[in-house]
């Protein structure tokens, strides 16, 4: 699916997320959504994988964001909230079967299993027939 206009409710991926808890560079839409969310003007989902991916990368010291950094995120504002990884995200995966990568795979389904657009610079994640991604 191509990129279309996001609402005001997005799921947002693990680089999105890692870019601005790290106050890294973020495109202009993706950076405007995550200011919207601050601003109590959208809200952003984060997918239960991200939690467990940037534990990963940050033990790895491949990212600066640890575990503590996303959660503050989501408990000290409304706006970001934590979405658990389910029974029904597993199964809206079964059905996406051009993003080969699992980590991946289940960001997506989050997005397809609520009906919200991905905030992702995954470029499998933009060519997929099922995901409404964005990353301008």
């Amino acid at each position: 699916m191509t990129s279309s206009s996001p609402g005001t409710n997005l799921v947002a991926d693990t680089m999105a997320v890692v870019l601005w808890l790290e106050k890294r560079r973020l495109p202009t839409q993706a950076r405007v959504m995550f200011q919207q969310a601050s601003l109590g003007q959208a809200t952003i989902y984060l997918p239960g994988i991200v939690f467990a991916e940037i534990l990963y990368l940050h033990e790895r010291g491949r990212i600066q964001a640890s575990l503590a950094n996303a959660t503050a995120l989501t408990t000290g504002q409304s706006n970001f909230r934590e979405m658990p990884l389910s029974a029904k995200i597993v199964a809206a995966a079964l059905r996406i079967d051009d993003i080969p990568e699992l980590h991946d795979r289940l960001i997506a389904a989050t997005g397809v299993s609520v009906g919200m657009p991905v905030i992702s610079n995954d470029p499998l994640m933009h060519a997929s027939r099922w995901v409404d991604a964005f990353w301008q």
